[in-house]
């Protein structure tokens, strides 16, 4: 059986001492008894503060070579917790969990695996999950996976529910600069920054915008919308250049970096009419 170890836990460990591979390419989560698979690493998923968290079964996947060498495998879990001031914080390697040990004959039959003993109750600092593959051969020690989870232990509900458009003038014409401005909501919890994107269309194709915006900010509700992109073509601020209607879509968590209460209420549609000079 595999047997304890003294050094850094595998989590830490930046390179495998043996160039052979098993790939953890599936687990089975446990989230307040409810069970999920998840076969993407680095996914995100949502837990609640007092919830239970355990991976209860997974999936390996072992190459012939590492079959001919033999010796044992064993997944190890920890979780990270924030520093409480925005930092990603340090793993806990005191409140480890680990699997049972497999022969890697046994690992290498096409079948679910027991997964981790025994789970954490989640607080609200926990971000991450870190699962590693162990192989044991003689006196070898090495990595051979890693999968991650991102925990998220919040449920935020972003909108858009109010943006208007202005230059100053009565009417638009071409070559006059355009605010988009708007207003954002929050309606689940989680104190994050806003980031919201704005694409404008010309009515002749919308499928493709002719501008490009976003707002970015810790704190403030309300916003217009600029591009300090230096990597794209767009211009720092909006000017028509030519006559028509213009469709604004405007994106709230454009990138869905955080999964949501809802997704129905993160775009907001509205036109414009511009005239010539």
């Amino acid at each position: 059986m595999p047997r304890a170890r003294t050094f850094r836990p595998a989590c830490e460990q930046l390179e495998p001492r043996l160039a052979l591979s098993a790939d953890l390419t599936a687990v089975a989560v446990s989230i307040g008894g409810e069970v999920t698979w998840i076969h993407d690493s680095e996914a995100k998923i949502a837990v609640a503060p007092g919830q239970e968290l355990a991976i209860v079964g997974a999936l390996i996947d072992v190459t012939d070579d590492l079959v001919s060498t033999g010796g044992m495998l064993q997944m190890e879990g920890y979780l990270r917790s924030g520093d409480g001031a925005g930092g990603l914080g340090e793993f806990d390697y005191t409140q480890g969990r680990f699997s049972p040990g497999l022969t890697v004959d046994e690992a290498a039959i096409d079948e679910v695996h027991a997964g981790l003993s025994g789970g954490w109750t989640i607080d609200p600092l926990h971000n991450r999950l870190s699962i590693a593959l162990v192989h044991y051969v003689g006196d070898e020690v090495a990595t051979t996976d890693r999968f991650f989870l991102q925990l998220q232990t919040f449920m935020p509900d972003f909108g858009i529910v109010n943006a208007t458009h202005d230059n100053g003038h009565r009417e638009f014409k071409v070559g006059q600069k355009v605010d988009i401005r708007f207003e954002l909501t929050n309606s689940g919890d989680g104190a994050l920054p806003w980031y919201v994107e704005g694409d404008v269309y010309h009515e002749s194709d919308l499928t493709t915008p002719i501008w490009v915006g976003t707002f970015v900010s810790a704190d403030e509700s309300k916003g217009k919308l600029v591009n300090d992109n230096d990597l794209d073509s767009f211009s720092k601020h909006w000017r028509p250049d030519r006559e028509g209607t213009y469709i604004i879509k405007l994106y709230a968590d454009p990138e869905h970096e955080w999964l949501e209460g809802s997704e129905d209420n993160n775009v907001f549609t509205f036109s414009i009419t511009v005239s010539a000079k």
